[in-house]
C-alpha cells in the first residue's frame, strides 16, 4: 500500500513548529512557529544543517535517527536539549516522520517539535505545591482520603494510614471499596454509589462508614464526609473523604445528627424497617417524605458552611413546627431530610407537607444585611406491602422528590402505582450508574449495520451501532439507554469513547478495509453543541494517524437545526480532514428543505417513517421522490434506512435512492465483521 505524507491540515491544526530536512539533515522548511521558538529566521537556517543547532551530544544522535528513519521507515518520538538563538536553552518535544514520493521512497523528514521549557516550569512548581499540600493534611487529625473519579485511592494523609492499618505505596491505585463501606441498611449498595452521586451531583454528602478490614475492633462505624473534588489540571472530579475520630461505641448508640439534634439517617432506617415490616405483617399503612431544600446552595456557596448549617438548624425548627410528637424527623445529609408519619393516611400526610412547604417558603434567611429565600421539594411514598425493602422505598421517595421539583419546586408529589415519570427516572438513575461504569470499564461494544448501494458499483458504507453487554450473553441496544444519557448529560462522553474506538480500528485495519468507504458514527446533539467535544475532536485527529476519509459523521436534523452555529462551525473544522456528514432522519422537521442551504453534509438518511410502508403509501411516495430530486440537484447521495422487503428496495431503486440500509440485507453484527468482503 503506497504510503501518504502527513496532510497539510493535520499539521496546520497542530500547536508545534514544523521543520522539513533532507535526508543528509539539511533544513529544507522552517515556518513561522519554528521562528518563534528558536528566535532563527528561516533565512538564517534554510540550507543549514539541522545539527548546527543541537548541543555537542545531540548532534550524532541526530545523525543516527536519520539513518535509523531511512531504514527502519517508522515514526519517532524523543526530547532533545537545543539552544535558542539567545544562548537559552529549551527542552523540546520530537515527531520525527518520514517523507515520501509518489513512488514509494523516502525523500526527506518532517519534524514537529513543541517546547517543553515552560511546561516543566509549571510542573516543578505543581510537584512543590502538592507536597506543601501533602504536609498540611498529614497534619490534620483526622483521616482524609483523596480518590479519583473511578473511586481508586490517591492518597491518605498519616491519620488515614493509622486507620486503614496500610502505607499508601500499598493500597494507592486500589477502589476505595475494597477498604470502606457504607453502614448497613444505607439506600446505597456500595461506597461506589456515594462517591458517583457527590461527583455527578456536585455536592457534599455525609454518610456513616464502616472499615472493612480483619481485626474486629477495627470493624468501627465511622462519621464522614464526602466532597467532589476537581484539580485545576483534570478533567474529571475526584473525591475527598474526610473520616472523623469517635469511638464506635459512643456512635452506635447514638440516635441524633450532631448538627442538627434531629435523629440521623442510621435511626430513620432502623424505624422504616419497623415500620414497613408492621406494614406486611399487620396491614398497617404509614406515610415516608423525602424533602430536599431548594436554593440552599446559594447561601453555602455566597456565605459559607458555616451560615449553611445555621439556616439548616431554622429550617429543622420550622418543620418540627408542623409535626406532631410521635412523627420522627431525620436528616439524612446535608440538606435533605425525611419524615416518617406512623398510621397515616396520604390525605394527612399531603397537608402536613403542603404546610412544611408554605412555612419553609415564607422564611426569609438574614445574614449580614442580606436575605436569602428558600422552598422545599417533597416526595411523599405510601409504606405499604408493596415494598420489600427499605432500599427501593428511599430510591422511589428520592425519585418523587426529584419530580417535584422538575414540576417546578415549593410543591410535594405523591407516587402512585401508575406514575410513569417516577419510575422512568428510578430507571435512568440505574442506568446511569450502569453507563458510568461502562465508560470507566471500556465495557461497551461495537456492532455495525452495512449501507449497501443500489445503482452503483461503489464500496460499503456501514453504521456503528453502540451495544452493552447485559451480563448473560446478550447485548442491549443503544436505545434503551441513550435516553438516560441524553437526560444526565453523558452522550458528549459516550461519543467521546465511540469515535476514538472507531479511529483506531480504522487506523488498525488500514491495509485490508479498502473494501469499505464509510464509516458512520452517530454524534449526539449535547456533542455538537458542546465546543469542548470540538476541541476534543481535533486532538484526536491529529494524534490518530488513520484514514480520515473513512470517516462519517451522522447527525440528526433536529440536532443540527437546534445548535446551527456550532453544527456549521465543527463540519467545517472536520472537512479540513477529510471527514464526511451525514443528515440523519431527514424530513422529520418541518422546514427540512429550507435547512439544506445552511448545512455542508454529503448525504441525506430518509427518516424512516416515509420508508416502512412506502410500497402502500402514495404520500410517502411523493415525498422521498421530492427528496431524491433536491438531492440530485444539489450533489447529495441518498440512503432509505429501515429496508425490509424486496418490493420496498424495488421501489427505491427505481426512485433513483443511491443506498439502502436494513433487515433485509444486513443485520447489525460486530464490528469485525465489515472485514469480509
Amino acid at each position: 500500500m503506497m504510503k501518504s505524507n502527513p496532510p497539510l491540515e493535520i499539521i496546520k491544526c497542530s500547536r508545534g513548529a514544523h521543520i522539513r530536512k533532507s535526508l543528509d539533515g539539511i533544513i529544507t522548511g522552517w515556518d513561522q512557529r519554528a521562528e518563534d521558538m528558536f528566535g532563527y529566521s528561516s533565512l538564517e537556517v534554510i540550507g543549514q544543517p539541522f545539527s548546527a543547532l543541537c548541543t555537542p551530544d545531540q548532534q550524532a544522535l541526530e545523525k543516527n535517527r536519520l539513518s535509523k528513519l531511512r531504514e527502519a521507515r517508522c515514526i519517532m518520538h524523543f526530547e532533545t536539549e537545543q539552544e535558542h538563538k539567545n544562548g537559552s536553552m529549551l527542552l523540546i518535544l520530537n515527531t520525527l516522520t518520514p517523507l515520501w514520493d509518489l513512488l514509494g521512497n523516502i525523500i526527506g523528514a518532517s519534524r514537529v517539535v513543541h517546547d517543553l521549557t515552560e511546561h516543566n516550569r509549571i510542573r516543578d512548581a505543581l510537584q512543590l505545591e502538592q507536597q506543601r499540600w501533602h504536609t498540611t493534611l498529614s497534619a490534620v487529625r483526622d483521616a482524609v482520603i483523596i480518590t479519583d473519579h473511578r473511586g481508586h485511592i490517591e492518597f491518605l494523609n498519616v491519620a488515614a494510614e493509622k486507620l486503614l492499618g496500610q502505607a499508601l505505596s500499598h493500597v494507592g491505585g486500589q477502589p476505595l471499596r475494597h477498604f470502606i463501606s457504607l453502614a448497613k441498611g444505607s439506600p446505597s449498595a456500595a461506597i461506589d454509589d456515594a462517591l458517583q452521586i457527590s461527583m455527578r451531583e456536585n455536592r457534599r454528602l455525609d454518610l456513616p462508614l464502616r472499615l472493612l478490614a480483619r481485626q474486629k475492633h477495627e470493624q468501627d462505624m465511622m462519621s464522614s464526609t464526602i466532597t467532589p473534588f476537581r484539580p485545576e489540571d483534570r478533567q474529571k472530579a475526584g473525591t475527598i473523604i474526610v473520616m472523623q475520630h469517635w469511638h464506635a461505641a459512643s456512635f452506635s448508640h447514638s440516635e441524633m445528627d450532631p448538627l442538627t439534634g434531629i435523629h440521623n439517617r442510621i435511626t430513620l432506617e432502623t424505624r422504616l424497617q419497623a415500620a414497613l415490616t408492621s406494614a406486611h405483617t399487620q396491614g398497617e399503612r404509614h406515610m415516608f417524605m423525602y424533602l430536599d431544600l431548594d436554593q440552599f446552595k446559594i447561601v453555602n456557596d455566597t456565605c459559607g458552611h458555616a451560615v449553611g448549617d445555621a439556616l439548616l438548624k431554622q429550617i429543622v425548627s420550622i418543620i418540627r413546627g408542623c409535626l406532631s410528637a410521635d412523627a420522627l424527623l431525620a436528616r439524612l445529609g446535608g440538606d435533605e431530610f425525611a419524615i416518617l408519619l406512623l398510621c397515616c393516611d396520604s390525605d394527612a400526610a399531603g397537608k402536613i407537607a403542603d404546610d412544611i412547604c408554605n412555612r419553609i417558603e415564607a422564611f426569609r434567611f438574614a445574614h449580614e444585611q442580606k436575605r436569602f429565600h428558600v422552598s422545599a421539594s417533597i416526595g411523599l411514598v405510601r409504606i405499604d406491602h408493596q415494598w420489600q425493602d427499605i432500599s427501593a422505598l428511599l430510591q422511589i421517595a428520592n425519585a418523587a422528590c426529584y419530580t417535584a421539583k422538575q414540576e417546578g419546586r415549593n410543591r410535594t408529589h405523591l407516587y402512585r402505582d401508575t406514575d410513569f415519570a417516577i419510575k422512568k427516572h428510578h430507571e435512568e438513575i440505574q442506568w446511569v450508574n450502569r453507563l458510568e461504569l461502562a465508560l470507566e470499564e471500556n465495557r461497551f461494544s461495537l456492532y455495525c449495520q452495512r449501507i449497501l448501494p443500489l445503482n452503483e458499483n461503489s464500496g460499503m458504507h456501514g453504521e456503528i451501532l453502540l451495544r452493552l453487554p447485559d451480563g448473560n450473553g446478550g447485548m442491549i441496544p443503544a436505545g434503551a439507554f441513550m435516553p438516560a444519557a441524553e437526560r444526565f448529560h453523558i452522550t458528549s462522553r459516550i461519543d467521546r469513547w465511540v469515535t476514538k474506538r472507531v479511529l483506531h480500528w480504522i487506523m488498525e485495519h488500514e491495509h485490508v478495509i479498502d473494501h469499505i468507504d464509510v464509516l458512520s458514527v452517530n454524534l449526539s446533539g449535547q456533542s455538537i453543541g458542546d465546543r469542548a467535544f470540538h476541541e476534543y475532536m481535533l486532538e484526536l485527529i491529529v494524534s490518530t494517524p488513520a484514514t480520515y476519509s473513512k470517516l462519517c459523521f451522522e447527525i440528526t436534523e433536529t440536532a443540527a437545526i437546534t445548535n446551527l452555529a456550532d453544527a456549521n462551525s465543527f463540519i467545517a473544522s472536520m472537512r479540513r480532514f477529510g471527514i464526511r456528514f451525514s443528515l440523519d432522519d431527514f424530513g422529520s422537521g418541518v422546514s427540512s428543505f429550507g435547512h439544506l442551504k445552511n448545512l455542508d453534509v454529503d448525504y441525506l438518511k430518509i427518516d424512516g417513517q416515509f420508508i416502512r410502508a412506502i410500497d402502500s403509501n402514495v404520500i410517502d411516495q411523493a415525498m422521498v421522490r421530492c427528496i431524491c430530486e433536491i438531492a440530485n440537484g444539489t450533489g447529495l447521495k441518498t440512503i432509505a434506512e429501515y429496508v425490509e422487503t424486496v418490493e420496498v428496495e424495488n421501489l427505491l431503486r427505481g426512485m433513483g435512492i443511491h443506498y439502502t440500509q436494513g433487515y433485509l440485507r444486513h443485520k447489525p453484527a460486530p464490528l469485525d465483521d465489515m472485514l469480509k468482503h
